[in-house]
């Protein structure tokens, strides 16, 4: 059984949600991005965003930048901590506030 779930699946874009030890862990998978796809994804935040009611975590590759920290911080993601991940690359782990 799989621990994620979609919560927004779209041609350009799909968003998911991760239970990972009682947090939950946002992800998403951009295959086209313009200005009408980033004022879709604002308007699928936003609405995503009212309805929840936890904080969220999100991880990021520095080496790849993926998912861009352009991108983190417009949805408002803020740097938290750096980890070493079980592969032995660093990862940022980022927050944002309910």
């Amino acid at each position: 059984m799989t621990n994620k779930v979609p919560i927004c699946r779209r041609k350009e874009y799909e968003a998911w949600l991760e239970n990972h030890k009682n947090t939950l862990w946002f992800h998403i998978a951009v295959r086209k991005w313009n200005r009408t796809v980033k004022a879709q994804m604002e308007k699928d935040w936003a609405n995503f965003t009212e309805m929840l009611n936890t904080s969220l975590y999100a991880l990021h590759n520095p080496k790849t930048n993926t998912p861009k920290t352009k991108f983190m911080k417009h949805f408002g993601f803020g740097f938290m901590k750096e980890i070493t991940g079980k592969d032995g690359n660093t990862y940022h782990v980022w927050y944002r506030r309910k």
